[in-house]
């Protein structure tokens, strides 16, 4: 083959079906690509199965080591860097499937000027995230040690979609320059199958180069399906990695706040949480309760909301996070409270799902809260009822044949923030994880008066974009404290809401209820709530016209939309809405329980 520009390092250990996938899957992603412009070395690490004669197979298409010892992921990875003839090295796990471009994508990033290192969003078959970058957590037992963010949340986690520079990337999909692979000498094969690539990325970020994590470009990892876990080996590689970086490591809990909005939280283990007892609580909300995602939010209120309903509610957060939301005291507070409740057995489950993605095979929940229809009635499989965000949601979720007695509208708890006066212009609400949208909403928002940026995520390129388009803005750290958010929003004359993931338009209502006027991308709570008080984005172009409305009604209607929020958002409407359906599932509990037996029609 001619000069590659790409080299692709898989190691191998057995599992040859496993391999074999994953070389059909690359086969079909790189489309013509491999064996002329991707060059693809195997490295058998002796394995004990029939992968030789899979590698047999692969001769013509791949250059193929066959190592008499097993080298472990460090020493078969090095061998491979070294007979490799491509200019950017990309390793992979063998345990991987891809999506057309991303391999190329990656490796572009990684050839960049100033970047030493690139990665990519892994997720795992089931659609949850494996990798989303890594963070430095700090640990109790000793110094800061590196943790995979997002681990096991929705695979289209906004936050997880960012493209942001981190301090390491893992090696399942980790590309980086040839010639300086190998003038950092490589992976340290003192690690045994663990945390090489953490040491990797920090020996190139010593060199003063970026560590870049690619979230828009994802790819299908089966983790661990090649080695499984070795526990003396962890041990072994942790203490060697300490001695190593422990004194320099420290915790990410800076970035975590100026990136995500977020903050950090130690964890030692799963959480001790009261044992179920026939006397507990009757009600328990469930799911990502401390996340960052807009759905969180909405379980954080829905949790609130019960609680002042006097509803007593437990609360079992089945994803414990390391970058969790930023809580004001009154939701820490709620949360620890019906976290420490004991849960009846028969207790009736409530669950806000994140993302697009729904798992009916895992799912436990018995009310679901929705904010759009899914697309299909088989996600609603064992559901004994949902409440939806509108009338239109719970239409849409009757159509797909649910009965709609189970159907019921519930509009979003809002609690009342402190009314403001206005007076600071615009306030626009990016998506910092979709760049393409952010640069056309900057680019239209250029002739703006008094204009502040409130991204989800705060990126370099998003940085570098305000800078250049609209050098006058003033960018703010992102939030994920509703507390903080309506004191920006009650300074603004108008808000602009332009990030599409907020399905529950939670921070348009905030806004509103402190008085400032809204627009949003599409109809939604807030267009159910506020009606023509709403200004609604009919397409993207809108922007600079949108605007200009909030503003022109930025003084004028503040008390009135303050009192529309009030009038269908406050703890009162809210609370008696839910005694209500609560009451009419727990009195048609035994017919569910029954219907659940029943298998659903997917059709």
């Amino acid at each position: 083959m001619s000069d590659p520009s790409i080299s692709l390092v898989i190691v191998l250990y057995g599992k040859r079906a496993v391999t074999e996938r994953g070389l059909s899957s690359l086969e079909q992603a790189l489309d013509g690509k491999l064996g002329r412009d991707v060059e693809l070395v195997l490295v058998d690490n002796a394995s004990p199965d029939d992968t030789g004669e899979l590698l047999d197979a692969w001769e013509d298409r791949a250059t193929v080591i066959r190592n008499e010892v097993n080298l472990n992921f460090a020493g078969g990875c090095n061998v491979g860097a070294r007979a490799a003839a491509g200019g950017v090295l990309v390793f992979l796990n063998n345990d991987m499937e891809f999506l057309p471009g991303a391999i190329e994508a990656v490796a572009a990033t990684a050839g960049q000027d100033g970047v030493g290192a690139a990665g990519a969003r892994l997720l795992f078959p089931d659609g949850t995230i494996q990798h989303a970058g890594v963070l430095w957590v700090a640990n109790q037992q000793g110094p800061a040690m590196p943790q995979h963010v997002f681990h096991h949340e929705a695979g289209d986690l906004p936050a997880a979609e960012a493209v942001l520079e981190l301090d390491a990337v893992t090696a399942a999909v980790l590309a980086i320059r040839r010639e300086l692979f190998l003038e950092l000498g490589g992976f340290d094969e003192r690690y045994r199958n663990g945390l090489e690539d953490m040491d990797l990325c920090l020996r190139v970020r010593s060199r003063g180069l970026r560590i870049v994590y690619r979230g828009d470009i994802w790819m299908i990892h089966h983790e661990s399906l090649t080695r499984g876990v070795d526990n003396s080996a962890s041990a072994h590689n942790d203490a060697l990695f300490q001695a190593r970086w422990g004194q320099l490591c420290g915790s990410d809990d800076q970035l975590a706040g100026e990136a995500y909005g977020g903050r950090l939280t130690v964890r030692n283990g799963l959480p001790l949480v009261p044992h179920d007892w026939t006397s507990g609580a009757t009600l328990s909300l469930e799911g990502h309760l401390r996340a960052l995602s807009a759905e969180a939010a909405e379980s954080r209120a829905l949790l609130i909301a019960l609680e002042l309903a006097g509803l007593a509610p437990c609360a079992r957060d089945r994803l414990p996070a390391w970058l969790i939301a930023d809580l004001a005291e009154h939701e820490e507070a709620c949360l620890k409270l019906a976290e420490s409740r004991v849960r009846s057995p028969t207790a009736l489950r409530i669950e806000v799902p994140v993302g697009s993605y729904y798992s009916a095979g895992r799912r436990t929940a018995d009310v679901l809260r929705l904010a759009a229809a899914p697309a299909h009635r088989a996600h609603l499989a064992g559901i004994t009822a949902v409440w939806a965000a509108t009338p239109a949601v719970a239409e849409a979720i009757a159509a797909l044949g649910v009965p709609s007695e189970r159907v019921a509208y519930l509009p979003p708890l809002i609690l009342s923030p402190p009314a403001g006066a206005g007076g600071a212009g615009v306030l626009a609400l990016l998506p910092g994880h979709d760049l393409e949208t952010c640069e056309d909403a900057l680019a239209q928002l250029r002739s703006e008066g008094a204009l502040r940026l409130l991204p989800s995520v705060l990126t370099p390129d998003l940085a570098r974009l305000a800078v250049e388009l609209v050098p006058n803005a003033e960018m703010l750290r992102p939030t994920t404290c509703e507390a903080v958010y309506a004191g920006y929003a009650a300074d603004a004359d108008g808000v602009l809401c332009l990030d599409a993931a907020d399905g529950f338009d939670r921070r348009a209502l905030i806004a509103a209820a402190g008085g400032a006027a809204v627009a949003t991308l599409a109809p939604g709570p807030a267009a159910e709530v506020l009606g023509s008080e709403l200004v609604t984005l009919r397409d993207a172009g809108e922007l600079a016209k949108a605007a200009a409305a909030v503003v022109e009604r930025g003084q004028e209607g503040r008390a009135r939309r303050s009192a529309a929020v009030g009038a269908a958002c406050s703890p009162a409407p809210v609370g008696t809405r839910l005694a209500e359906l609560v009451a009419s599932v727990a009195a048609e509990a035994d017919v569910f329980a029954q219907a659940r037996t029943k298998p659903v029609d997917s059709s």
